[in-house]
């Protein structure tokens, strides 16, 4: 009667009406029996109970394969802790961890598929940036040939790839020459700054900096989100200005999200020690901390780094993550405007969609929680 009863649960999820608490149970199962006993009585319980669309070998062995490579690949991002009652919760965090592969084959919603067609696809980002000299002369970067495609005073400016690295060829110049490194939506891309400091910038951003530091600080402005590893120097100290939150470093590797449209402004520490600060307040963070600055106040938090750097390492990762908040990285990764037909859905959702996939391929993940989307030119539509 056991396997009868994780068979039952197998089909809830090849449904999409599992729950997160029977999803962490079918898990773990799967992850402590015997892979070749367990196929086999599942097999069987298939069959007994005449599945419709998994009674036969080969559509069982695709279930089977789907969800015992889930079980072993998805645990840190299924909570135990908090009971969530809705397919997304569980679906999403099985079906992305194995990408594309079953995405199209397993409860899709059919009367939907047909606003998500091919023709209406568009590509994810790229790296593509547009440099400002200090004279105010522009570079498309993505444009522009490998080598040098510019030089500052003492500095010359190389392109290689998705990097743009400064060099100095002779004594740094007195005098400082800003430079600025925009990214559109749909863009990224990497600086190493003259210091060496070395930068990840993400869609929608824009980072203010000296083409050569001199004096005695070294300080850069962001709009948007940037990963910096800082080359240290005690002498030089290094400062990240974003809006009103000045971030200083103590040699370290951190990510500031400062977008516009969120409401606070985030810092994550990874590796070292920062102090944030605004005005009169200032805290230092730790490795594995978050400082958000919301309401001109400041709130310290256990970060969730892998959440906060997943842009620059190639994913969506989402932690119980809101519609609004996960629509906001879409909408800046495949340069879309998002509109809402309908209540927008208090859900949250958990799992991860590599950002190599092309919108209509994420949209599809998505809509085997539950959701619904229409693409219309440049604009994603989110149904009720």
């Amino acid at each position: 009667m056991q396997i009868n009863h994780y068979a039952n649960l197998l089909e809830r999820y090849a449904n999409n009406i599992l729950t997160l608490d029977e999803f962490i149970e079918l898990k773990q199962y799967f992850n402590t029996s015997d892979e070749v006993v367990l196929k086999s009585s599942i097999y069987n319980a298939l069959r007994d109970q005449s599945f419709t669309d998994y009674s036969d070998a080969s559509k069982a062995d695709e279930l089977f394969g789907n969800i015992i490579y889930s079980a072993k690949q998805t645990e840190s991002f299924v909570k135990r802790k908090r009971r969530v009652w809705f397919a997304a919760a569980a679906v999403i965090a099985v079906i992305v961890s194995v990408g594309s592969l079953y995405y199209s084959t397993i409860g899709t919603s059919k009367d939907n598929i047909a606003t998500l067609t091919p023709e209406k696809d568009i590509l994810p980002g790229r790296n593509k940036a547009v440099l400002t000299l200090g004279n105010g002369a522009k570079v498309v970067l993505d444009n522009a040939s490998n080598g040098v495609v510019a030089k500052e005073g003492s500095v010359n400016l190389i392109k290689q790839g998705g990097e743009l690295s400064y060099l100095s060829f002779s004594k740094p110049a007195t005098s400082v020459s800003y430079n600025t490194v925009s990214t559109p939506n749909g863009g990224m891309y990497k600086l190493v700054l003259s210091d060496g400091t070395k930068v990840w910038l993400g869609a929608a951003s824009s980072l203010k900096y000296p083409a050569s530091f001199a004096g005695s600080e070294r300080k850069v402005e962001l709009t948007g989100e940037a990963y910096f590893e800082v080359f240290h120097n005690s002498k030089m100290p290094f400062s990240v200005v974003a809006n009103k939150v000045t971030v200083e470093d103590i040699g370290t590797h951190f990510n500031i999200n400062a977008y516009p449209e969120e409401s606070a402004i985030k810092t994550t520490l990874v590796e070292g020690a920062v102090k944030v600060s605004s005005g009169n307040l200032a805290e230092l963070l730790v490795p594995g901390k978050m400082a958000s600055f919301h309401n001109d106040a400041f709130t310290l938090t256990d970060a969730d780094v892998e959440q906060d750097l997943a842009w620059k390492n190639g994913y969506f990762i989402f932690n119980k993550t809101g519609v609004e908040a996960m629509m906001r990285q879409l909408s800046r990764w495949y340069d879309v405007t998002v509109s809402y037909e309908g209540k927008v859905t208090d859900n949250v959702f958990v799992g991860q969609i590599k950002r190599e996939e092309t919108l209509v391929g994420a949209l599809k993940i998505l809509e085997l929680s539950g959701m619904h989307f229409r693409i219309e030119g440049r604009q994603l539509i989110v149904l009720e």
